[in-house]
């Protein structure tokens, strides 16, 4: 493998990383062709320790540091509440920002449905039925990014979980998130708002059937 070859491998696997496009790839790539040997490979055992030592919890799916299987999290969050995010580092900007706001247990979806392909295979539907369930809370909180594919994501879980337990309150992130946000970039001013203005998603899928109804109404009298 010719040393191009090797750069554009590094390049490659630098774009792997969240947020990371090519030109940051290719500046981490030259850092690393240029710096001291001895740092290279004392990063690279910091990386693989790290790794070793990250387990992910049964539970909740958060990836954390712990001797134990089961995260803090699970273990001291407060089960009335149960908040819903797309992945880890939703969960931890919520946790550092909420403080007092809303404690609660977490559950990591794993990823969205895209509105283009709404198969739930790509996110742990059936693990999140199971740990409303198990934990049995008084409130399910969905708490995702604001942007299509997450708004669909957050109206299929509903749905799922409404059809499983119809008379569990489901509550949604107040709308002080702006359109295009991800939530693990909010602010946590806008996180403390956002949370203490959630709305009930119960009573607006049930206003939905409703509304459709009286649409069709008022377009049968005009037709008419």
């Amino acid at each position: 493998m010719s040393g191009k070859e090797k750069e554009e491998k590094v390049i490659e696997l630098f774009k792997k990383f969240p947020g990371i496009g090519q030109r940051q790839a290719e500046r981490f790539a030259r850092f690393i062709a240029q710096a001291n040997t001895q740092y290279i490979k004392q990063t690279a055992e910091s990386i693989v320790d790290l790794n070793t030592a990250s387990r992910q919890c049964p539970k909740c799916f958060i990836h954390h540091q712990q001797h134990t299987e089961i995260c803090s999290t699970c273990t001291q969050g407060n089960t009335e509440t149960l908040i819903v995010v797309e992945k880890d580092a939703d969960a931890q900007t919520l946790i550092a920002s909420s403080g007092n706001v809303v404690e609660a247990c977490y559950f990591i979806l794993g990823g969205l449905i895209p509105i283009a392909n709404s198969e739930q295979k790509q996110v742990r539907t059936s693990q999140l039925i199971q740990s409303v369930r198990e934990r049995q809370p008084t409130e399910v909180i969905i708490a995702l990014s604001v942007h299509p594919d997450a708004d669909h994501t957050a109206r299929q879980i509903i749905t799922i979980i409404q059809k499983e337990f119809p008379e569990m309150p489901v509550t949604t992130l107040g709308r002080g998130l702006s359109s295009g946000s991800e939530l693990e970039y909010s602010d946590p001013e806008t996180l403390i708002s956002a949370l203490k203005h959630r709305s009930s998603a119960t009573k607006a899928a049930q206003q939905q059937p409703q509304q459709h109804h009286e649409i069709e109404t008022t377009r049968t009298r005009q037709n008419g």
